[in-house]
C-alpha cells in the first residue's frame, strides 16, 4: 500500500495544476463564466467544434480487406461480426467521448481489460483525464511504471462487489471511508457553478458514495497488476495479475527471448502528438488566450 501510494502521490503533484486549469477552460469553452452586463466569445466552442466534427464519424472506420489466404466469403462475415460488435459495444458513444476527451485535454484514454464473456464482446471504457493520473517519467504509456484513476461507486455496488466476494477484507460498504476527495469535487464544482446550479458542499461526505482507487502497477514478482484500495490508501481490497498473453517477448542482448508480458490494458490518443512528451498541448491550450482577448475587445466594442 505504501508503495502504490508513493506512485499516486508522485503523480498527483505532477498533474494537479494542469488538471485545475483544464477545469477553468472547461468553464471558458461553455461561456458562462461572466456577468449578467458582459458578453462573450464564442471563437473557443466554435473552433473546437468544427476540428471535432472533421474527425467524428458515428460509422465504424474499420474494413476488413481479403488477403491471398482468405476468400471474400470469409471477409464478408467478419465485416458483418465487426459491425454488430461496434453497434453492441456502444462504440459510437465511446468514439466520440475519446474523441472529445482527446482534442480537449490534449490526450483520450480509453481502458480495454474488461471482456464479457456471455455476449462475447469487449467493454471498453473512456476514462475521465481529470480523475487519472500517469508515470511522468515514460512517454509511452506501455512504458509506465503505473497508472491510475478513481472509480465512484454507490454503497449498494460496493455490498454487491463484497457479497460477490470481488471486494475482501470488508463485511459492509460502511467499513470503508465514504464521500470524495475535496480537490476532485472542485473540478465538479468549478464548472457546475458556472453553469448557474448551486453544488452543496455536503455531497462530498454523503455517506452513499464510496471513492475507489484502481491502480495498474507491476508487484513485487515484476508481474502486471490491478489494484483496488479504499480513499483512504488504508488497504488493498481487490488485486488482479494481468495475463493477457498479449505482449511482446523481450530480447536480451545474447539474444535470449525473455518471458511475454501483458501489455497495459489501455489505449492513448494524443491530439497534437509531441515526440518524447509525455504532457501534450490542446485544442483548449492554443485558443484560450485569444478567445479570452476576443472576449474582452467584444465587450469593449459593445461598451462604446
Amino acid at each position: 500500500v505504501k508503495r502504490l501510494y508513493s506512485y499516486y502521490d508522485e503523480s498527483f503533484y505532477y498533474l494537479e495544476s494542469r488538471k485545475i486549469r483544464q477545469a477553468n477552460q472547461l468553464v471558458l469553452l461553455n461561456n458562462l463564466n461572466r456577468g449578467d452586463e458582459n458578453i462573450a466569445s464564442t471563437l473557443l466552442l466554435t473552433l473546437f467544434n468544427r476540428v471535432m466534427s472533421n474527425l467524428y464519424d458515428d460509422k465504424m472506420q474499420v474494413k476488413f480487406v481479403p488477403s491471398e489466404e482468405m476468400d471474400q466469403k470469409k471477409i464478408n462475415s467478419l465485416n458483418i461480426l465487426a459491425q454488430n460488435d461496434y453497434r453492441e459495444m456502444n462504440m459510437k458513444a465511446l468514439d466520440y467521448d475519446w474523441t472529445w476527451d482527446t482534442l480537449f485535454f490534449g490526450r483520450g484514454y480509453m481502458e480495454t481489460l474488461r471482456f464479457d464473456h456471455v455476449r462475447k464482446i469487449m467493454k471498453p471504457d473512456v476514462i475521465n483525464p481529470l480523475v487519472f493520473g500517469y508515470d511522468p517519467f515514460f512517454a509511452d504509456p506501455q512504458e509506465w511504471r503505473y497508472y491510475w484513476n478513481w472509480l465512484t461507486k454507490s454503497r449498494v455496488e460496493i455490498n454487491e462487489l463484497i457479497a460477490a466476494g470481488v471486494i475482501k477484507g470488508v463485511k459492509k460498504a460502511e467499513d470503508l471511508p465514504s464521500g470524495v476527495d475535496a480537490y476532485l469535487w472542485n473540478y465538479k464544482v468549478i464548472r457546475d457553478r458556472a453553469k448557474f446550479v448551486t453544488p452543496n458542499a455536503d455531497d462530498s461526505y454523503l455517506g452513499d458514495v464510496y471513492q475507489i482507487m484502481e491502480m495498474y502497477a507491476y508487484d513485487d514478482d515484476g508481474d502486471k497488476c490491478v489494484y483496488w484500495l479504499d480513499r483512504d490508501f488504508a488497504r488493498v481490497l481487490y488485486t488482479q495479475k494481468l495475463d493477457l498473453k498479449d505482449g511482446e517477448d523481450l530480447i536480451a542482448p545474447d539474444g535470449q527471448r525473455i518471458k511475454t508480458r501483458s501489455k497495459w490494458p489501455i489505449v492513448v490518443k494524443d491530439a497534437f502528438r509531441e515526440p518524447h512528451s509525455t504532457v501534450n498541448f490542446s485544442v483548449a491550450d492554443l485558443l484560450e488566450d485569444k478567445h479570452r482577448a476576443r472576449s474582452v475587445l467584444l465587450n469593449l466594442a459593445y461598451l462604446a
